[in-house]
């Protein structure tokens, strides 16, 4: 984790209870981004970072903030030819894997 997203969660102690740290764990092909990218995700759909774009960003933060509200962590997978990626707004195809941590503040 960069030490940007550090500060940014350290900053966010006032204002929020908890928020997401979405990070590839695995990638396949040719992925988005690298493993190890992460983002951050306020309960309120705010982020800080990017871990690909497009619409599976905009399933990731969707599920981060079921997540949070429940007050759990968990995954999110992604497999893409290059042909289906294109329809969702990906560059490239591949398999990525996505772990969401639910950071309590």
């Amino acid at each position: 984790m960069n030490k940007r997203l550090i500060e940014k969660i350290v900053d966010s102690k006032d204002s929020y209870d908890s928020l997401a740290l979405a990070t590839i764990v695995d990638a396949k092909s040719s992925a988005p981004r690298d493993v190890g990218t992460s983002m951050l995700i306020y309960p309120d759909g705010e982020t800080h970072g990017t871990i690909g774009g497009g619409n599976q960003e905009k399933e990731i933060i969707n599920k981060a903030k079921e997540l949070l509200a429940e007050g759990k962590s968990g995954r999110i997978c992604f497999s893409l030819t290059r042909k289906e990626a294109a329809k969702i707004g990906w560059v490239c195809g591949g398999d990525i894997e996505i772990y969401i941590e639910n950071i309590e503040l």
